[in-house]
């Protein structure tokens, strides 16, 4: 799974060898089952976790109780309430599973060590950063531009 990080990230920035030894020493694997939360409404997000398979479900919950489902995320890639992790605020969405997976967690407070000893790391922040600023406007047009059955076939 760590191999497949380091492809994942190597598509972004190059790392040295010790800016990668540095990142694998921070890193968890944690096992995620099927519709588990790893962030819930209301909670401050303080990790960030990589999955090289699966996907993840972004909701949050109306007064009346009904789901709605804002976004998912398929695997390569990075999951958390971005949000929440970089103004230390409450989340206002949830992120659960669809499926069982493992998962390579990062805290907070590690990566901030990390972005501010390694300059390739930090880099690999700003990049992923912009990769979501990207994601979140792309979706934001098709949101207001486009009907549901057509944000649904896209998907």
């Amino acid at each position: 799974m760590i191999n497949d990080l380091h492809t994942f990230i190597k598509n972004l920035v190059q790392l040295s060898v010790e800016e990668k030894h540095a990142m694998n020493s921070i890193l968890n694997e944690r096992l995620i089952k099927r519709k588990e939360h790893l962030i819930v409404e209301g909670e401050v997000c303080k990790k960030l976790w990589f999955f090289n398979h699966g996907l993840f479900r972004y909701y949050h919950t109306r007064a009346d109780g009904a789901e709605i489902t804002s976004d998912f995320v398929f695997a390569p890639y990075f999951a958390t309430s971005y949000t929440s992790l970089i103004t230390g605020n409450p989340s206002f969405v949830n992120l659960q599973a669809l499926e069982d997976m493992k998962l390579l967690e990062f805290s907070k407070d590690d990566l901030n060590q990390l972005y501010n000893k390694y300059s390739g790391i930090e880099r690999l922040g700003r990049k992923m950063a912009e990769l979501t600023v990207i994601t979140s406007e792309k979706h934001l047009f098709f949101l207001l531009n486009q009907s549901a059955k057509q944000r649904y076939t896209d998907l």
